[in-house]
């Protein structure tokens, strides 16, 4: 991190002693991936573009907390994803930073003379934390954006958890394996086509056409819990998200994009691929996208060709983001799936559609795919 005495520190400490209005108490548990999302959608479009340094977050006591550690390095997932140039900063080099009891940024924030400069803090409030951020410029001290989103405290506490797991794996390099945990998950790929106020399931299978004008969902239960992330990727590059990246409790029936949500196949002539990964932890996606762009960018895939490309970049990004030693491998084609149970599905519109389930099992992570053709009706 950059030294140096900066301008406007009385500038900022006015600015910052004015008090943000904390969001309500928002109804059902609030999604800390969709939190996490529209706070960093909010700092990109006030960063437009410059460099910023996030300084971390401090609980109301100013002191370091594992909970506001694994919030701050969701946050950094999500500005990453959403595009803001984020100077790079050890945690180690965040943790040192001295802060004041109730502040959003540390009392030593002008080490930083350039760019611009993120800090927060995080509340607890009964079954909610409040996070409240502050985006400051570094050279005058005004500050260009707060924000503040309510989370669900049992996610935040199941993340610290999964923090603190990997600390203690990253301790103990030679017990990497101890890592390695068991992943299961039932998954149904529903494809509606609906013809004449009549609505049926097509089957998706690997090498398979769908209409132009289809819909498809997935709904899945997991047998730990995990995050999951299920999104279309295109051979022209477009990346269409059909479940946000989100931490699930076992056995609990989940829905992508929605329980009665569909995205429509409006593009004829395309080649997509339905990926699912699961792990305990997704975070850094914006690599995996930058790798996609990129095997697009150099004319690797093209419909169906150079797909094992894309699946090898997939299972790398899960490499890289996961722990322990087992192998992870993209499973794709019928055999990659046990066949499972037959469900009904009945929707607010009185159709009902049957699928089975894909059995998928696996060590570390999971990462499903599905590759198919969008034709003309």
């Amino acid at each position: 991190m950059r030294r140096g005495a900066a301008a406007g520190a009385v500038c900022l400490t006015l600015a910052l002693s004015a008090c943000l209005s904390l969001a309500g108490r928002p109804d059902g548990s609030p999604s800390l991936a969709r939190s996490a999302a529209r706070l960093a959608a909010g700092i990109a479009a006030a960063a437009d573009g410059r460099v910023v340094t996030f300084l971390g977050l401090r609980g109301e006591d100013a002191a370091v907390h594992t909970g506001a550690q694994a919030l701050g390095e969701l946050l950094d997932s999500e500005l990453t994803r959403a595009g803001v140039d984020l100077a790079p900063v050890a945690w180690e080099e965040r943790d040192d930073l001295e802060w004041d009891a109730g502040a959003r940024l540390p009392r030593d924030w002008s080490q930083v003379t350039s760019g611009l400069i993120l800090g927060g803090q995080v509340l607890p409030d009964d079954r909610l934390s409040h996070l409240r951020l502050v985006l400051a410029d570094a050279a005058t001290g005004a500050v260009l954006w707060s924000g503040s989103e309510a989370v669900w405290a049992p996610d935040q506490e199941r993340l610290a958890r999964e923090l603190e797991r990997r600390t203690r794996s990253r301790a103990r390099p030679g017990d990497a394996a101890a890592a390695d945990i068991e992943l299961s998950m039932d998954l149904h790929v529903v494809a509606r086509r609906d013809e004449e106020s009549f609505a049926q399931a097509v089957e998706v299978v690997e090498g398979g056409e769908l209409r132009e004008g289809d819909r498809l969902q997935i709904r899945f239960r997991t047998g730990a819990d995990c995050q999951v992330y299920a999104f279309l990727f295109g051979s022209d590059g477009e990346r269409r998200v059909l479940y946000d990246p989100e931490l699930v409790y076992t056995g609990r029936l989940q829905f992508g994009p929605s329980e009665e949500g569909f995205l429509t196949l409006s593009e004829a002539d395309r080649v997509y691929t339905l990926y699912v990964l699961a792990a305990e932890q997704l975070d850094g996606l914006g690599e995996l996208f930058g790798d996609l762009d990129d095997l697009v960018q150099r004319s690797q895939v093209d419909r169906f060709t150079g797909l094992d490309k894309a699946d090898e970049v997939v299972a790398a990004y899960l490499e890289r983001h996961t722990d322990g030693e087992a192998e992870i491998a993209v499973g794709r084609g019928p055999e990659a799936a046990g066949e499972g149970k037959s469900e009904r599905w009945v929707y607010a519109d009185g159709q009902a559609l049957e699928t089975r389930a894909q059995t998928l099992s696996g060590r570390r992570a999971l990462a499903r795919a599905i590759s198919f053709e969008v034709t003309h009706p």
